[in-house]
This record gives C-alpha cells, sequence and structure tokens, in this order.
C-alpha cells in the first residue's frame, strides 16, 4: 500500500485561511448587522477568542458549578507559571500587574459560580476578560463583548445591585463549529488529491 503523500504547507495556510473566512462569514449572517463598526469589530481576532471560549467550554464539558470553580483555579495556576516567568510575560505582552489582577480571588470564584449556574455558561463580563487575558487586552474584550450582546449573539440579564452577567445561547459555540468542520473537510479534500496525483 502506498502510503499517504503530506498536505503541503501552502495547502495548511489555504485551509486555515478559508475555514477563517468561513467564520467570519458565519459570525456576520447570524448578527445580521449592517453597521459597518460592529461588522469589523465580529471579523476581528477578539470575537473569534471568545467564540472559540464558549465553544471549548461545551467541548470539554463544563456545565456545573464545581467544574467551573476547578476551571478558574487551573486558570489561577496558569497565569501564576506565567508570573513566575518574565519570558512568559514577554511572550503574552503582558505586564505582572496585569496577569496578576486576573486570577480569581476565592470570593471571585464564589461569584463567578453563582453566576454561572443561573443559566450556564453565564459569566459577569470582567470575569470573561479574566478568563481571555492571555489572548486579548481586557478593553478589546470588552468592546467585543458589548458588540455580542448589542447583536444579540450573547444575552445580557441584569442581577442584584445593578450587575449584569452574559450568557451564550448558542450560537457562537454553532459559528466556531462550522469554521472546525471548513477546516477539516478543506484538509481532508486536499489529503485526497494527494492520493490521487
Amino acid at each position: 500500500m502506498t502510503p499517504a503523500k503530506p498536505i503541503s504547507e501552502v495547502e495548511v495556510v489555504i485551509a486555515m485561511r478559508s475555514a477563517r473566512l468561513a467564520f467570519s462569514d458565519g459570525i456576520l449572517a447570524a448578527a445580521r448587522t449592517e453597521r459597518r463598526d460592529f461588522r469589523r469589530r465580529l471579523k476581528s481576532d477578539s470575537v473569534f477568542q471568545i467564540a472559540e471560549f464558549f465553544f471549548l467550554l461545551k467541548c470539554h464539558g463544563i456545565r456545573t458549578a464545581r467544574q467551573v470553580a476547578e476551571f478558574a483555579r487551573l486558570h489561577n495556576e496558569h497565569l501564576a507559571r506565567a508570573i513566575a516567568s518574565p519570558e512568559k510575560l514577554e511572550r503574552l505582552d503582558r505586564t505582572r500587574s496585569q496577569v496578576d489582577g486576573a486570577c480569581f480571588s476565592e470570593v471571585g470564584i464564589e461569584k463567578l459560580v453563582e453566576n454561572f449556574r443561573r443559566k450556564p455558561p453565564s459569566f459577569d463580563q470582567s470575569d470573561l476578560c479574566r478568563f481571555l487575558v492571555t489572548q486579548q487586552s481586557f478593553e478589546s474584550c470588552r468592546k467585543s463583548l458589548k458588540v455580542l450582546r448589542d447583536v444579540r449573539l450573547l444575552d445580557e440579564t441584569r442581577i442584584a445591585y445593578g450587575s449584569k452577567i452574559l450568557h451564550s445561547p448558542g450560537t457562537l459555540e454553532q459559528v466556531y463549529r462550522s469554521h472546525i468542520d471548513a477546516l477539516c473537510s478543506r484538509l481532508l479534500l486536499d489529503a485526497r488529491n494527494q492520493d490521487h496525483e
């Protein structure tokens, strides 16, 4: 049996670009907005990373208060390793204080759990920014969350003392899944084409 030919680096890049376009097309179709500033933000890396976050929560089966508390503690451990390493901080392009500020205190974890269990997966905006600190700044995350809320890809619920929590009804996860499917389909097609050459 002749071994399959490896897919070239160029084909992988083309597949990744095609999949990312599929994500952009999907998110814009779901948002149904003609506002140019919103459309530009929806196609950003920041929104892509937020969708990826909710998709991975679903993939890892994080559905309960206990699971999200453990997830927050693992997040803290990851950030503690970054704080202890100047090289990691430089690679992340974050300061020690920025990373330290994204750690959850025990009180913060209690708040996280209380918000999450209201309608999983639900998060306070600041907690979402904490989880995504190694990928994007708090400011970029806040701007993207606002747009996602305004186009109703995230639901907002007011709770006690004027606080708000954001809940993903599932559209972001579906669009990200379509991006993964597009990537896999393209790579599979390229692999089949290689086999027939």
